[in-house]
This record gives structure tokens, C-alpha cells and sequence, in this order.
């Protein structure tokens, strides 16, 4: 991946992966991780948060790296599979100042930002990949 897609980076503390992946991917996950040389990138282009909505950057970020410009698009990945959305979230996803889009994992997170009034159009289900090579269903 790193080879195929020249400026991609990953921002994250070290050692933040999750159990299971073979040593090539962690290697490659590392070496995707940056704090150093993103700044030549201007603009960035995309930028994925996965945070809570609470915590969706707003820009200029002083975060574990520093990007003071808002790159031209800003995508919220909220993985929380919840049936509420507090009052502060629907503000700050229905504001252009904080995400572009907001993807989620499944049609019934879609559903219920929805139903909070979150226009559908904003709301992308990119759903949770399975790596088939260590899931066991057995379990």
C-alpha cells in the first residue's frame, strides 16, 4: 500500500494496532506513521478522523501533529453503534467547520444519525472488513 500511495500517512502513537496482523503489515503500518514530514503537503487532501464526533478536529489542529490549514476534505469515522446522539455531536456534524462526510459502520448507525437529523447524503456506510485468516467463527 505504502509503495502504491506516495503521500499517505498515518497518525496515531506508535505501537496503536490492533492483535492479529502478520509482521510485513504491522512494518508497513509503522512506516506509514508520521509527524515529521506531512508539513511539505499543502494542502492535505483528505483527512480521516477516527474518533468519537465529541473529538472531531477543527482546524488549525495541535493534536499529536500540528496542520494548520483544514485540508479540502474532512471525513468523521464514527464507529459507535448507539441508538442516541448528544445535542453537541448533531451540531458539530451538521456544521461544514468539522467533517465533510461521516462514515459509518453499518445502515442502522446510518439510520439513527438520520434520525438526528444528520442529512443522509453526508452519511457514508463503509463497513468493518473481516480478516478472514485469523477470524474464527467458532469462538
Amino acid at each position: 500500500l505504502s509503495q502504491r500511495i506516495e503521500h499517505l500517512k498515518v497518525i496515531t502513537d506508535h505501537n496503536c494496532w490492533c492483535p492479529g496482523f502478520d509482521q510485513q503489515t504491522v512494518d508497513t503500518m509503522n512506516h506509514l506513521q508520521s509527524r515529521e514530514d506531512y508539513k511539505q503537503w499543502n494542502p492535505i487532501e483528505i483527512f480521516i478522523s477516527h474518533k468519537p464526533p465529541s473529538r472531531y478536529p477543527q482546524f488549525p489542529y495541535h493534536g499529536l501533529i500540528h496542520i494548520e490549514q483544514r485540508p479540502l476534505i474532512v471525513i468523521g469515522r464514527s464507529m459507535l453503534e448507539v441508538d442516541h446522539i448528544m445535542e453537541e455531536d448533531i451540531r458539530r456534524l451538521n456544521s461544514t467547520q468539522y467533517v465533510d462526510e461521516l462514515w459509518v459502520p453499518s445502515r442502522f448507525v446510518k439510520i439513527m444519525y438520520v434520525r438526528h437529523a444528520i442529512h443522509p447524503n453526508k452519511i457514508r456506510v463503509i463497513p468493518l472488513p473481516i480478516n478472514v485468516d485469523i477470524y474464527n467463527g467458532n469462538v
